[in-house]
């Protein structure tokens, strides 16, 4: 990884929306979602497919085209949730500057907590 780029280890839950109860088995990208060039937080790349446990806990990673300073924590991260073969339904998720902990100067954490999941949305899974 090159001194210009940023990375974000990332954890959540995925729940259901209105009866809070853990979603698994679940599939997701996880990613920054911005595409403008001129930001530091542009995407550059994905870490594995977000698999949840069976608590519904995930854990995934992505990078961003950052700068030469240290990594500042997005205000949104966006969460593709799988729903079938090929399909992704995109939740875009806030992130507040106390979800963000430093692990290195271009490497952040940013434990998202529950990512809520529409309470008739079925998540897929690939065989």
């Amino acid at each position: 990884m090159s001194q210009w780029q940023w990375k974000f280890q990332v954890r959540g839950s995925f729940v259901r929306a209105e009866s809070g109860d853990f979603v698994s088995p679940c599939e997701a990208i996880v990613e920054s979602g911005v595409r403008d060039d001129d930001s530091p937080f542009s995407f550059a790349g994905v870490g594995p497919i977000a698999r949840a446990d069976s608590t519904g806990t995930f854990h995934s990673w992505f990078v961003t085209r950052g700068t030469d300073a240290r990594a500042q924590c997005p205000s949104t991260v966006s969460v593709f949730v799988r729903v079938g073969r090929g399909q992704w339904k995109p939740y875009v998720v806030a992130v507040a500057p106390s979800q963000c902990t430093e692990i290195a100067p271009t490497e952040l954490l940013l434990d998202l907590g529950n990512v809520r999941i529409g309470q008739q949305e079925t998540p897929y899974v690939a065989p």
